[in-house]
């Protein structure tokens, strides 16, 4: 997006990419190949990302070689699929796609997408893997990892201007599905503050009812 509150605004990954693309040109690594690069700002939002790519492909007929962006989860979708809609098989790279349903493309959606970031899939299997060490270890765990963690609450704040993305909300969805078929592990509450910051109560009793307690702001 080109508002410059994003994390991946246009302001810092547009000089990045030129930088990249320089440096490749420089190095002889491009060979006799050229490539213009080319700018859309998604908004962070899924229908003018659409827009912007339909214009890009049915008005000004350009035919992308590769997509770098967006990041924005509902826009990251919303490339992958019109990708595949133009039936074009180019990768898509991003830095966010937090979400875990782009780990199940059931339609080849997004079978071009690469996400170099961190995922909500990826941060569920960790923190399983903290939960029950000696099932990632094959009992080589180290030895100070040998504890016996069975219940866990999670508790998040998500405030109204991140609502949209919902990142928070990706990363316990992916959490809650991952802890909930583990034999040995008792998921029960999601606790979430969305009018407050008095966090006190809803700590006091996470303390009382959980062992292992996960925080994600």
């Amino acid at each position: 997006p080109k508002e410059v509150s994003y994390m991946w605004s246009l302001d810092k990954v547009e000089p990045t990419v030129n930088w990249a693309m320089e440096t490749l040109e420089n190095f002889g690594v491009l060979g006799n190949n050229s490539f213009r690069v080319l700018t859309l700002d998604s908004g962070c939002d899924l229908y003018q990302t659409k827009t912007k790519l339909l214009q890009l492909y049915y008005e000004e007929f350009v035919r992308p070689s590769v997509l770098i962006g967006p990041t924005c989860t509902f826009a990251v979708r919303e490339a992958s699929r019109s990708v595949r809609q133009w039936n074009l098989r180019i990768p898509v790279i991003t830095a966010g796609g937090l979400a875990k349903n782009f780990r199940e493309s059931w339609f080849g959606e997004y079978d071009t997408l690469t996400r170099m970031g961190p995922t909500a899939g990826k941060l569920a299997d960790a923190t399983l893997a903290l939960l029950q060490p000696e099932a990632y270890w094959n009992g080589l765990q180290p030895e100070e990892w040998n504890w016996t963690w069975t219940r866990v609450a999670m508790v998040y704040h998500s405030p109204p201007a991140s609502e949209e993305q919902r990142p928070c909300d990706f990363i316990m969805t992916a959490m809650t599905e991952r802890l909930n078929g583990t034999a040995n592990v008792t998921f029960k509450d999601v606790y979430v503050d969305r009018c407050s910051y008095d966090f006190g109560g809803t700590l006091d009793e996470i303390k009382k009812r959980a062992r292992g307690t996960f925080f994600d702001r």
